[in-house]
């Protein structure tokens, strides 16, 4: 399958219409990232920076249904350890981020209290969504 998202997709399958997914299977090579982003990756090994950045693309393209302009998804600053491993969403949305051997995938949704934030990291060592005032 090519790097487009994917037509019959399985996660969008499962949310409401008015979550925008956006799936693929196979990384994308040479994904430019915003620097905030970069910065967060330096260190990482070539697998983890294309799976860091592939997920990054479609998030962003899932973000555009919404006629959001593309912009760093940048890591947390502070908090626990799976806060400082999530994204920042742009105000007014939440999301979730996912990516291993083999597929991709982001879900994002406008929220009517743009205060409030979601984050899961969907870790098995971090069971259950939290919610924490931006």
């Amino acid at each position: 399958m090519s790097n487009d998202m994917v037509p019959s997709s399985p996660l969008g399958g499962l949310l409401p219409a008015d979550v925008a997914v956006a799936e693929l299977y196979d990384p994308v090579d040479g994904v430019e990232l915003f620097p905030q982003e970069a910065e967060a990756i330096a260190g990482a090994v070539e697998k983890r920076r294309q799976e860091f950045g592939s997920v990054r693309l479609y998030t962003r393209r899932a973000l555009a249904r919404f006629g959001l302009a593309p912009r760093p998804l940048a890591l947390g600053a502070s908090g626990p350890k799976w806060a400082r491993r999530a994204p920042r969403w742009p105000e007014g949305v939440v999301g979730s981020m996912t990516h291993c051997a083999g597929y991709h995938a982001a879900a994002v949704a406008r929220v009517a209290r743009p205060s409030r934030h979601s984050a899961w990291t969907g870790s098995p060592t971090d069971p259950s969504p939290r919610a924490y005032a931006s």
